[in-house]
């Protein structure tokens, strides 16, 4: 949320609050809890994991998969509703299709038309490539 007030503040649009009261009012919001747990589909019904397990999170023909360290998991929610409850220090949507765990990420290397190509922890045949317009939002959330 940080992030997009900054964007805000920078704006040229013109101020109707004084922008240090906004961001004091915005801090002492209370945050929602975020999630611990997570329902996902595993054969004919379905099992609680740790949101803390989650690798990443990607969306292919329509369905969310999950991702642990050992498995791949059908999470019946779409990638919005997911990142919605998900922790926003912890999670990050890197393009439209995949959303990544700052604790999987092993390594990023810059890559074609500005964006960042990441090296992750059990990518399963998966290429994590951070959209140009997300790139410079990306590496402060990283910077966190």
């Amino acid at each position: 949320m940080n992030i997009a007030l900054d964007k805000f503040l920078k704006s040229k649009r013109p101020a109707v609050i004084d922008p240090s009261i906004l961001k004091q009012l915005l801090g002492s919001m209370q945050v929602t809890p975020k999630r611990e747990g997570l329902l996902v589909k595993e054969g004919g019904g379905f099992i609680q994991i740790k949101v803390s397990e989650l690798l990443y999170c990607y969306s292919e023909d329509s369905i969310t998969f999950g991702v642990t360290s050992n498995k791949r998991f059908i999470i019946d929610e779409t990638m919005d509703e997911l990142l919605s409850t998900l922790d926003f220090n912890e999670f990050y949507r890197i393009n439209r299709g995949q959303i990544i765990a700052k604790s999987s990420i092993k390594k990023m290397d810059p890559y074609f038309n500005h964006r960042v190509k990441l090296s992750i922890i059990n990518p399963r045949d998966q290429e994590f490539i951070v959209s140009r317009p997300k790139t410079s939002d990306f590496k402060k959330w990283m910077n966190t």
